[in-house]
């Protein structure tokens, strides 16, 4: 199971879960993607869905994940494109069909910390994955050889008020994106819909 968010109103009242805090200073923001939320289990070596179902991807892509490390992010290909995404459904992968699929990842499942320490060993873990990528790619044929690692990290962003909340999702509006999600810096994974 996956964390969900719930909405966020402007002047909400929040749960004890996150009192103390006043969303949305200080939480952290990233764009919300359009495709299909999917965790990396790393130890099976397959994607699956919020319903646990598998999506079937090439090989090379699955050897482009981090061998050790379970991931949830999304499968996208990019904006206002989610009508290209059927490619991640198919029972039978079409590499072609995968060239332009990206995994971007934003958090870490099974690591017991705060969303702010998982950031940062989320970074270094895509980090040390394009490393290794550039490595292993040169092993299979082309075109595989010369794509660069499809596994990207969701920039994050400290909010620094609401106005600065209302400027980075309307930054992403305009560029064709989704929607804005923000978390609680000192908030641990919950596998529910959670604040």
């Amino acid at each position: 199971p996956c964390m969900l968010a719930r909405d966020f109103i402007k002047g909400m009242n929040l749960p004890k879960s996150v009192e103390g805090t006043s969303p949305p200073e200080g939480w952290i923001g990233s764009e919300k993607y359009d495709g299909y939320r999917s965790i990396w289990d790393s130890k099976k070596k397959r994607f699956l869905s919020r319903q646990n179902n598998e999506f079937n991807a090439p090989e090379w892509f699955k050897e482009a994940m981090p061998p050790k490390t379970i991931l949830d992010g999304e499968l996208w290909i990019g904006r206002n494109k989610f009508h290209e995404m059927g490619c991640v459904r198919k029972n039978v992968p079409v590499d072609e069909e995968w060239y332009n699929v990206k995994y971007i990842v934003y958090d870490l499942p099974t690591i017991d910390k705060p969303f702010s320490e998982r950031i940062i060993t989320l970074r270094r873990t895509v980090r040390n994955t394009i490393t290794r990528w550039n490595i292993i790619r040169k092993g299979f044929p082309e075109p595989v050889r010369d794509l660069e690692c499809p596994l990207v990290f969701a920039e994050q962003t400290i909010i620094k008020s609401e106005e600065h909340m209302d400027e980075l999702y309307n930054s992403v509006l305009e560029k064709g994106g989704e929607g804005l999600m923000i978390k609680q810096p000192e908030s641990f994974y919950e596998d529910k819909r959670s604040y």
